[in-house]
């Protein structure tokens, strides 16, 4: 990192640390409240947060929210995450930062004065219950926290499951620890997460639903001339180059409309901007008629809106998700197939993709905010 760059790091760093500071000082002289720990880049282009929006909404009616949020040191998540929200919140990167400020060699000094000051931000703001969206990960601090002091925790999904994930696997070790609940999307989902987890079971994980700011109905599939493809990234540094071929494939294939959705923490990629779908997921969806993927937890977002999935061969053809045992979608090997194999997807009968639907997110028939807040209350009422 050069002295330019280190000293922009440095300057975001310190507003960072006033904003929360700031923060804190307006919590403080408040009634208290639950504190609802969310992600930056779960903001899609309109400000709309896609995992936490709808709760923190009911939060926010009822005059309780109090808000740790995930925002890189960038000035562009900064200020987008600023003018969406436009309302007070402590910057998670101030805990993280001050933290390695305060045990700069040490990563169990550094863990512990995380945990610290996660305890600090919880006393200044009054907090009676914590909602994390990522309750086995970048929320492990403020998850031990609160429940050193006895406040419940309930855990949102934030994604799917995925075996080898240290923080669930039951292979793995570290020193992650359960929300008191998890609150998950289907019965598909919990399954999957009991089928690995050494950490959760059928004692502190509910089904609560499906929890998306966006609830409009997918439009139907309407096919056109030219085939609408939606190719889903991933955020790890070499799937573009395991993905090229098929990508290549798509892009010189004839009646074919292929559009490249990055993963939201992914840095630019050697795609022509005109190729690029910036438009929220949901949109982007509606939009298709074939996705084309591998891993990604958008898939089964396909999967909610009806949308023929194609899963693309990796190395060693290995199916590391799972989704094409399941039924999630059509494996294709071999790049020189894939576009015959899109085609194929998008003749599959109507009733097919409806019982994939089925399969995976149920019948979406409850209200996640009131399931989810329903659970909250229980776990208050048998605090002492």
């Amino acid at each position: 990192m050069n002295v330019v760059a280190f000293l922009n790091r440095a300057l975001l760093f310190v507003l960072h640390g006033i904003l929360s500071v700031g923060t804190l000082i307006l919590w403080r002289m408040g009634r208290g409240g639950s504190l609802v720990f969310t992600h930056a880049p779960d903001l899609d282009s309109s400000g709309r947060d896609g995992q936490m929006g709808p709760l923190v909404e009911a939060l926010r009616n009822r005059g309780r929210l109090r808000e740790v949020t995930l925002v890189p040191l960038t000035w562009n998540w900064l200020l987008r995450n600023w003018r969406a929200k436009r309302r007070p919140f402590v910057s998670h990167a101030s805990i993280l930062g001050t933290a390695r400020l305060l045990a700069p060699w040490n990563a169990t000094r550094r863990r512990r004065w995380r945990q610290r000051i996660a305890s600090f931000v919880l006393s200044q703001a009054r907090v009676n219950s914590v909602f994390l969206i990522d309750e086995s990960g970048s929320g492990q601090s403020l998850l031990k926290a609160a429940r050193s002091k006895g406040i419940p925790v309930l855990g949102i999904q934030h994604g799917d499951f995925h075996s080898g994930n240290h923080q669930y696997d039951s292979a793995a070790g570290g020193g992650v620890e359960p929300a008191d609940v998890l609150c998950v999307w289907s019965h598909w989902f919990r399954a999957r997460l009991l089928a690995l987890s050494r950490i959760y079971d059928e004692n502190n994980t509910v089904v609560t639903g499906r929890m998306r700011a966006e609830t409009r109905p997918a439009r139907p599939r309407i096919p056109t001339a030219r085939l609408a493809v939606l190719f889903l990234g991933e955020a790890h540094s070499e799937f573009f180059g395991e993905a090229r071929p098929f990508w290549e494939a798509l892009m010189e294939a004839e009646g074919l409309q292929p559009k490249w959705k990055p993963h939201p923490s992914s840095e630019r990629l050697p795609i022509e901007d005109s190729r690029l779908e910036r438009r929220p997921l949901w949109e982007a969806l509606n939009e298709a008629d074939v996705v084309v993927g591998r891993d990604s937890s958008a898939l089964l977002e396909a999967v909610h809106q009806e949308r023929p999935v194609v899963l693309f061969g990796n190395h060693q053809g290995l199916d590391r998700s799972g989704y094409g045992d399941q039924g999630i979608g059509t494996r294709c090997e071999e790049s020189t197939e894939i576009v015959a194999t899109c085609r194929k997807a998008t003749g599959a009968e109507d009733s097919t993709r409806a019982g994939v639907r089925k399969m995976v997110w149920g019948q979406d028939s409850r209200d996640p905010v009131a399931e989810i807040l329903a659970v909250e209350a229980v776990l208050r009422q048998n605090r002492p």
